[in-house]
């Protein structure tokens, strides 16, 4: 009895120890729809690392900001986390808050990713995380083709072109641009792309950065171009109401009750997700020249990798939080990936590209000369949060647009004078 006890209690010891030596690696990300992607990524690794546990936390886009930047004041952090790169991550890297990759990890992505989304994670001399999720650019019109053949429209290619469609279309009863700005970043997009139609990838850039005026001419132009198609009533009713997350941008064309709807390129998988029978009936369009416009019409915005994972300064399992990174730009991810219509930031990309519509956005960013972030990432979070609500208020007619552009430069003098590195 006594040594039955004893190796009881031996038995008890080993499993102990097992137990205690398994790792738990803790990942935050957006995305509370379940994105199957990283959680196949999770699977490939515990197969290949059984005593490491991977516990992923998915957020909804909006309620996950609010979560890192509270996490980010404390301290609290996960091992890994997700941001969209930009002035975001840059700000954590500032505070501390982010471990760089190590010469091995950085080598292995030079020789994985393609060059151009490096540049996202690159910042003081270092790598600072991983893309992962997508190449999105545009920002272009999804449009419903049956639509615009019942009524012989086609396609605009100029500003005045879109001008006189949206007119055509609310003549016809159809809310001409189905967009939805609850969230206030899917209105970046739109307007970040005026934006490099009329005032140019360099002029943007500098506005952005705060070595211009928000009161330049050529904004001041970009902003009267918006304000003329929202007065002309090209937007839905209470578009600042209306959820994208809800897809109740989406439902307007869904329903036949709009006929196109502007956003990057990760709208064709999220239609193709949500309404595969309308699949066949979609088709898009770039974003119209502006004529008297600077910009080089080729010209796009998005990000280049989306999602960036990057490992927090405080995680204890620095290394195996690197092997981990890996797995999500594995080859059985990355096909997945393409097989559900979406573009990893992998070099090889293009002849794994099948679907005609996503071979043409593929030409189209391969023709670019640049691909401006989005705006609502790109800038600090502090001028981010008053620049989307500033656009908010702009579609609401609340504000003029030298009641916009000043705010902006207030915005920005206060912010230097706390950081007045920043707009050197």
């Amino acid at each position: 009895m006594r040594k039955l006890a004893v190796f009881l209690l031996l038995v008890l010891v080993i499993m102990t120890s097992v137990l205690a030596s398994k790792v738990t690696l803790t990942v935050w990300c957006d995305g509370a729809e379940a994105p199957t992607d990283i959680e196949l990524a999770i699977q490939l690794f515990e197969k290949d690392f059984p005593d490491v546990e991977v516990k992923l936390t998915r957020y909804a886009c909006d309620p996950y900001k609010t979560k890192l930047d509270v996490a980010m004041a404390s301290g609290e952090l996960p091992d890994i986390f997700m941001t969209w790169g930009g002035g975001m991550l840059r700000e954590y890297i500032d505070a501390g808050r982010v471990a760089p990759l190590s010469e091995d990890m950085v080598s292995w992505m030079k020789a994985t990713v393609i060059p151009a989304t490096l540049d996202e994670v690159y910042y003081k001399g270092k790598y600072w995380g991983v893309p992962f999720n997508n190449i999105i650019v545009g920002d272009f019109f999804w449009y419903r083709k049956d639509i615009f053949e019942k009524h012989g429209l086609t396609p605009p290619k100029t500003w005045e072109e879109l001008i006189s469609l949206a007119r055509k279309l609310k003549s016809l009863g159809y809310i001409p641009i189905a967009l939805a700005n609850k969230t206030k970043w899917p209105a970046d997009h739109f307007f970040a792309t005026l934006a490099a139609r009329v005032c140019g990838y360099d002029v943007a850039k500098e506005i952005l950065d705060g070595k211009r005026s928000w009161q330049d001419p050529l904004m001041m132009k970009t902003l009267k171009k918006l304000e003329e198609l929202i007065k002309l009533g090209a937007f839905p009713p209470g578009v600042n109401g209306l959820d994208f997350n809800l897809a109740q941008g989406r439902v307007l064309v869904y329903t036949d009750k709009s006929p196109m709807i502007p956003e990057l390129s990760f709208m064709y998988a999220l239609i193709h997700s949500e309404r595969p029978d309308l699949s066949d009936k979609i088709d898009f369009f770039p974003f119209p020249i502006v004529e008297e416009g600077k910009g080089d019409p080729r010209e796009l915005v998005g990000i280049v990798g989306d999602w960036f994972f990057s490992i927090s300064n405080s995680s204890p399992h620095k290394e195996i939080a690197e092997r981990f990174l890996r797995y999500l730009l594995d080859p059985r991810v990355v096909q997945y990936k393409v097989e559900h219509n979406t573009f990893p930031p992998v070099i090889g990309l293009e002849a794994r590209v099948e679907d005609p519509i996503l071979k043409r956005v593929m030409k189209i960013l391969g023709e670019s000369p640049h691909v401006q972030h989005c705006w609502d990432t790109y800038l600090p979070p502090e001028l981010a949060q008053v620049y989307l609500d500033t656009l908010q208020k702009f579609f609401d007619l609340k504000i003029t647009p030298e009641e916009f552009a000043k705010t902006m430069d207030d915005a920005y003098e206060r912010y230097k004078k706390r950081h007045p590195e920043f707009g050197k």
